[in-house]
């Protein structure tokens, strides 16, 4: 583990071969695969990415493998594309408008030298309706949001106060799910039952929690 730094600043990423054999037909064949598909995989390079929202919102915080050097302003030795990237966004003041848009742009190298700008806009819609805001919800974007929370935490308080915050964060979802959109919100004992899109979020936050190769996993 002493190099799981590294893809913090190559902006790459770590496999996991555990116990792995070189002998062993199976692990060759996998290590073979993957490695295979790293040289292959068109990869952005030298990139930098700025990202812009309406007024009233602020990009407050940055999660994953590139150094910060503004507010807003994002550099990344490389892109791969199976790489993610988290960002939080702060509402600083009221939100009158029907919709917020944001904006995306990155300007990289490709694998042939080229020079290029990459711009991706997006208009979202806004709503005083809780009932929308959950069902609008994605449950793997909520849970690689946590885990790179997670992750960070573990770095300066340990593993078990990170699986401890994760386990906080699912009980304050499903409270606030309970207590506003059930029944069971006014003291009736009726089943939890989660809108479909977030049906699988507590299994997801589960393994997580359960798993300690996860963490090592969103490290990388």
């Amino acid at each position: 583990m002493d190099l799981a730094c590294l893809p913090h600043y190559t902006s790459g990423q770590t496999y996991f071969y555990p116990a792995f054999n070189a002998s062993r037909s199976e692990d060759a064949v996998k290590f073979a695969h993957e490695f295979g598909g790293v040289l292959a995989m068109p990869i952005m390079l030298e990139a930098v990415m700025r990202v812009r929202a309406s007024r009233g919102l602020r990009m407050s915080s940055f999660h994953g493998n590139f150094f910060v050097r503004s507010t807003d302003l994002l550099a990344m030795p490389a892109v791969p594309q199976d790489q993610g990237y988290v960002i939080e966004v702060q509402i600083e003041e009221t939100i009158t408008a029907p919709f917020v848009v944001f904006q995306t742009a990155v300007l990289h190298t490709t694998c042939y030298g080229e020079r290029r700008i990459r711009v991706a806009t997006s208009a979202v819609p806004t709503t005083t309706s809780l009932s929308e805001v959950f069902a609008s919800a994605d449950q793997v974007a909520l849970a690689t949001y946590f885990a790179n929370k997670a992750v960070e935490k573990s770095l300066t308080h340990g593993l078990e106060d990170s699986r401890d915050a994760l386990y906080n964060r699912m009980v304050e979802i499903l409270t606030a799910y309970k207590s506003s959109m059930t029944a069971a919100g006014s003291g009736a004992s009726a089943q939890l039952a989660l809108c479909e899109n977030m049906k699988m979020l507590p299994v997801l936050i589960l393994g997580l929690v359960k798993n300690v190769r996860s963490f090592y996993l969103v490290i990388g």
